[in-house]
């Protein structure tokens, strides 16, 4: 009886903590072209949004070293000198990538199922697509340098799309988890975006943190962007600023996550740094 009543404070603790109230901050300038800001939506969701200017920063794709090959976004971020980082793609416990992964020209793994994916070079102007598991011979995949799957492709031409074809999970789309994305305004400018929340795990607590599919992809609007992706998200949703994570998983006591890969924000003038 006493571990049951244990049990129950360390739950109802959980489920207070999951609900405390959120709040929205003034934009932070970290560089000229790169600002952060923390927003609390009307439903009380806390989102982290890293607005970046494509003419004055490197958009780096990186991949986790080691055996499995995993690490933390924070120890990825902070070896390649970046300012901002959040989680890439899907992946297995062993690191591989599920889906598309290519960096700096070099293909590591190539997507098996209809799913969506981000592709950019060295001017990071952003390509949206779907591709198939027969991988179509397509010019820019394989022109360009960088390109990482997720799923599902969420906005396209400033509408949202449907999300059927990437024959996810159903709770996976409805659940509410924490969640990651990419995506381009109208501005042209890239946003970078987390989600506090949780994940399948954390849902069957009851701990129902963090947005839908579909109330991802309206926030996602609200934010004036034309085309986004959804990235691993869950315990995996990463968004590190100056070497700290800001974001939070639901169960809080858990250390971050090791992940994959990761999308890193690197300043092209290190003069460009605030201090």
């Amino acid at each position: 009886m006493g571990w049951f009543i244990i049990l129950s404070i360390f739950i109802t603790n959980l489920l207070s903590c999951a609900h405390m109230p959120c709040q929205t901050n003034l934009p932070e300038k970290l560089a000229k072209s790169i600002r952060y800001e923390q927003i609390c939506t009307e439903n009380g969701q806390l989102a982290h949004v890293a607005t970046l200017d494509p003419a004055h920063i490197k958009l780096k794709l990186v991949k986790a070293v080691g055996n499995p090959s995993l690490q933390k976004v924070s120890q990825l971020a902070h070896t390649n000198n970046a300012l901002i980082a959040i989680n890439g793609g899907f992946f297995h416990a062993d690191g591989k990538a599920v889906g598309a992964l290519k960096i700096d020209g070099t293909w590591i793994s190539k997507p098996a199922k209809n799913r969506g994916l981000v592709g950019w070079g060295e001017d990071n102007k952003l390509i949206f697509d779907r591709t198939s598991s027969t991988f179509p011979d397509n010019p820019w995949w394989e022109k360009i340098d960088n390109v990482v799957g997720g799923a599902p492709l969420l906005i396209r031409d400033g509408e949202k799309i449907s999300v059927k074809e990437e024959k996810t999970l159903d709770n996976f789309l409805t659940n509410q988890y924490a969640r990651t994305a990419i995506c381009v305004d109208k501005n042209n400018k890239i946003k970078l975006i987390v989600i506090n929340g949780g994940d399948r795990k954390t849902y069957g607590l009851g701990l129902k943190s963090g947005m839908s599919i579909d109330e991802f992809s309206d926030f996602l609007l609200s934010l004036g962007c034309e085309n986004a992706l959804n990235l691993d998200g869950g315990y995996s949703s990463t968004f590190v600023k100056k070497d700290l994570v800001v974001n939070a998983y639901a169960l809080s006591f858990l250390p971050e996550r090791a992940v994959a890969d990761a999308l890193l924000v690197i300043p092209n003038d290190s003069s460009l740094r605030t201090k």
